[in-house]
């Protein structure tokens, strides 16, 4: 019983060591480019910050964006958004309705949301 309860406590140590090493990695600044998703999303310029404290900074389209972000799995995170209170926001072209978006890693410097790829900024 001893061994087994010295098994599980290791394992649960590693897996919670494999995350803080894949969320010390991923931290940082992304920059990328909209090709122009339709003819309301004019091309421009995005970029991501993801913070330690797990907050996460969007710009996009002259508009700023935040919320908290996690680590779904190995290959992706995902993007929760802070709920948007100004109308001008909500009323605006090229806005992000969802509350939750997807992010997909590549490798350690560069990310996919949706089609943008996002690369690290040094």
């Amino acid at each position: 019983m001893k061994r087994l309860i010295i098994i599980v406590f290791a394992i649960l140590l590693f897996s919670a060591c494999s995350v803080t090493k894949q969320q010390s990695t991923i931290i940082g600044k992304f920059k990328g480019y909209t090709l122009g998703m339709s003819s309301f999303v004019p091309p421009g310029e995005m970029t991501l910050s993801l913070n330690p404290d797990y907050v996460f900074e969007l710009h996009w389209l002259k508009r700023d964006y935040t919320g908290k972000w996690e680590i779904l799995d190995k290959n992706q995170l995902i993007l929760k958004f802070d709920e948007i209170t100004d109308i001008s926001i909500l009323l605006g072209s090229g806005v992000i309705l969802d509350k939750e978006r997807e992010v997909k890693f590549i490798n350690k410097n560069k990310l996919k949301l949706d089609n943008v790829v996002l690369k690290r900024k040094q």
